[in-house]
């Protein structure tokens, strides 16, 4: 029996086909620096950005790719995310004043995206140099998937396309290293 010959047939049809249209496929225009991620990146940071969001906090999205560093920016496989919670207003995040690990935690997000096999900057140790000041470690407001692709993995690929293509290494868009399964 053929759904659109019933009554309701055609509307259940209708029904279902506006369904699929409504659930998100690509970024919403307020998430347009996460269009620059890694093609194969994309649904999965989607799909945590929309996680987080029900955890009942608005994601503002800072940075993501990065051009001529070798850290998950420069692959298209890092986010910088600022959080503003939806009913109270308290935000999280570097750009407006520092927001401790714990308030971090406490917020439930670190949790989700280490479930979701994610790196939380919350849990770096590691001093890091940007524009000449030494940073802590700690990073919280960054997400990333370098734990999915190993570093050297990322690097040796960028070196072998930069071999194949005749692009000096340093002026590859590194977004374009085909990403293992």
């Amino acid at each position: 029996m053929d759904l659109r010959t019933l009554p309701w047939g055609k509307i259940a049809l209708g029904a279902a086909a506006l369904m699929l249209m409504a659930t998100p496929t690509q970024f919403p225009d307020r998430w347009a620096k996460a269009r620059q991620l890694h093609p194969q990146a994309q649904p999965k940071f989607l799909a945590l950005l929309l996680a987080i969001e029900k955890l009942g906090y608005r994601v503002e999205i800072t940075s993501a790719y990065r051009a001529g560093g070798t850290d998950a920016h420069a692959y298209g496989l890092a986010l910088d995310i600022n959080l503003v919670h939806v009913r109270t207003g308290q935000r999280y995040g570097m750009n407006v004043g520092f927001t401790t690990k714990a308030q971090w935690e406490a917020t439930g997000v670190p949790a989700l995206i280490r479930a979701w096999g994610y790196r939380w900057g919350g849990d770096f140790v590691t001093p890091w140099l940007y524009k000449g000041v030494l940073h802590p470690g700690y990073d919280p407001v960054h997400i990333d998937l370098f734990s999915k692709w190993a570093p050297k993995s990322l690097s040796a690929a960028a070196v072998a396309l930069a071999a194949s293509t005749g692009i000096k290494l340093a002026d590859l868009d590194r977004r374009q290293v085909r990403l293992a399964a």
